[in-house]
């Protein structure tokens, strides 16, 4: 038998990465930004120790919770961000082909475990901190893969996996 197992190509969706990069380094830089305004108000704070109270409980969580925040989600999104060429997700009828740089990963519809959807459709302050939509495929023999919302189209493939998901799961339902 000749031809993609996958059958035939349906859809090309690309991957911005120069966007994710964007995004996820200006969530690095403003939480070191404001994490570094909060420890360094903390000091001075503590210093003019008449206000101590409004440095620990106000001042200092209103600076460091979303410093941490954007610092994590930054941190923990750099590696593929600054580490991918190129990355996109082939549609096909039967499966889809997931491309980053010079790896694949094919997944047929019938080896789909599970599909999973983190997050919300971020405002452009949260994409600023690096928070976006991100879909989670969790692969039969244990592997997981994931495209997120700086992939074209990503809503709309994620409704075309899940549906391809569970007609799977409906014809292995007695």
């Amino acid at each position: 038998m000749t031809g993609n197992p996958l059958g035939p190509l349906v859809r090309t969706h690309e991957t911005d990465i120069r966007a994710r990069r964007t995004r996820v380094l200006s969530a690095v830089g403003a939480g070191l930004l404001l994490t570094t305004a909060a420890v360094a108000l903390t000091g001075w704070l503590f210093i003019a120790q008449d206000i101590r109270f409004l440095a620990m409980f106000v001042l200092v969580p209103l600076l460091g919770g979303p410093g941490t925040v954007c610092l994590s989600t930054g941190i923990s999104k750099l590696g593929r961000a600054l580490g991918t060429g190129r990355e996109y997700v082939e549609l096909h009828e039967r499966g889809i082909v997931l491309h980053v740089d010079e790896e694949s990963t094919t997944i047929k519809w019938r080896d789909i475990h599970r599909v999973g959807k983190r997050g919300h459709r971020a405002n452009s302050l949260e994409r600023m901190a690096g928070v976006d939509l991100q879909w989670k495929i969790w692969i039969t023999d244990g592997r997981t893969t994931w495209f997120d919302g700086n992939t074209e189209d990503a809503e709309e493939l994620a409704d075309v996996i899940t549906a391809a998901w569970q007609r799977e799961q409906d014809k292995r339902s007695p």
